[in-house]
Order: structure tokens, then C-alpha cells, then sequence
């Protein structure tokens, strides 16, 4: 016993990097269930978000729009304890049929076309590869901030038929009964073979970057 606190929170806190001397700043979260064991947490497209950033680039890019495509079916789940937070496991499955263009730029009818061609052999193949696969590896630079901790979530991201290891930054704030991971990253649709769409244009073209940045919200309920 130190400071009138329970070893095992000690325990807790230090793994995670907090201060050992004082009264700890745990966030409040945390503190409720740092006795507990693991918890499994399913990731629910209704409670959820996960959006795509495409960006113009090209001569002409002025007169193009960036494109923001949801992805409205996801599936997964989130294993973790406070007591041993680079522990944590995360499966994420996304479903590319259910990828849907929503910037408002567009019209309808646009929308329809768009998202012809992303979902065609030239972009994601949906055909051939109906799914988008993250499965963690590690957790590292595990750090409190505010109410949760900030962590790095590495993993292995399948994509288009291809595997490449990714480095996820992530802010997740934990209740008695749920967990909300936020973030964002980009990758390159190159690396996935992928060639980047682009359009003809009299002076020269409109395409897209070979960037793309990816943002989630999971408001994740636990089992």
C-alpha cells in the first residue's frame, strides 16, 4: 500500500506510464474498472464511423471535388484491461461493397456513378475482394491524456489483396460500458495496387491523390 492506494491500481498505473507519487491523475474511465479483467467490446456500424478522404490533385484540380466516401458495413471487436493496455487486441472487418460516396457536392446521380467506378476492377474490385481486413499486432507509446490514454495501434492492414503492416494513432476513452476509439491515418492506394482515378480533360486531366486519409469514431458497447 502507498499513498492509501490498492497495489494493483499502482500496478496499473505505472504500466501505463502514470505518475506513481501523489494522487494519481487516472482517468475517471479507467479508474472505475482498473480491478477488472479483459473486456471484449463488438464495434457496431450504428454507433460508429468510418470515413474515407480522396483528394484532387492535377492541373486542374480547381475545378474537381475532393470525395468523402462512409463505410456503412463494419464489423469487429476490441479486446482490453487497463491493467495490461499494450495487451489490447483489435479485429476490424469493412465490407467494400458498403463503401458510399457522401460529399454534397455531388449530385445524386453522381454519387451513383462514382461510386460505380470505386467499386469497379479499376479501384477496390469489390468482386474479387469483398472485404478489408485489420487484425493489431502490438500497442505501443501507451500515454494518459484527459479522460483516456493516447496509444499507437500497429497492425496488419489487408487491402485489394495486399498486406502492409500500419501504425494507427488512437484515442480511447473507456465507461463501466463502453469504449470510443478515435483516429485518423493515411495510407497509399499505390502500395495496395491501386492505381489512383483520374479524369481526361481537354488541358490536361483531374485525379485523384495516391493519399488518402481514413477517420474513425467507434462508440464500441462492451459484451
Amino acid at each position: 500500500m502507498k499513498n492509501g492506494w490498492p497495489i494493483f491500481l499502482l500496478m496499473a498505473m505505472s504500466m501505463i506510464g502514470l505518475p506513481l507519487a501523489g494522487t494519481p491523475a487516472l482517468p475517471p474511465g479507467f479508474a472505475r474498472i482498473a480491478d477488472q479483467q479483459a473486456r471484449i467490446y463488438r464495434i457496431n456500424p450504428t454507433q460508429s464511423k468510418i470515413q474515407v478522404g480522396v483528394y484532387k490533385a492535377g492541373w486542374l484540380k480547381a475545378f474537381g471535388h475532393d470525395h468523402l466516401i462512409a463505410v456503412k458495413d463494419y464489423s469487429g471487436t476490441v479486446r482490453v484491461a487497463l491493467a495490461a493496455v499494450e495487451q489490447a487486441s483489435v479485429t476490424l472487418q469493412l465490407a467494400t461493397d458498403s463503401f458510399a460516396e457522401i460529399d454534397p457536392a455531388f449530385k445524386p446521380e453522381e454519387w451513383q456513378d462514382i461510386e460505380r467506378d470505386m467499386k469497379s476492377e479499376k479501384v477496390l474490385h469489390v468482386a474479387k475482394y469483398p472485404q478489408i481486413t485489420f487484425v493489431s499486432t502490438r500497442v505501443s507509446d501507451v500515454k494518459p491524456a484527459g479522460d483516456g490514454v493516447r496509444l499507437t495501434l500497429v497492425g496488419d492492414l489487408t487491402l485489394h489483396g495486399v498486406t502492409r503492416q500500419v501504425a494507427i494513432p488512437v484515442l480511447v476513452t473507456l465507461t463501466d460500458t463502453s469504449l470510443r476509439a478515435q483516429g485518423e491515418f493515411t495510407l497509399k492506394q499505390t502500395h495496395y495496387g491501386i492505381t489512383p482515378m483520374s479524369v481526361k480533360a481537354a488541358l490536361g486531366g483531374i485525379r485523384v491523390k495516391d493519399e488518402v486519409k481514413i477517420t474513425f469514431d467507434l462508440m464500441v458497447p462492451a459484451t
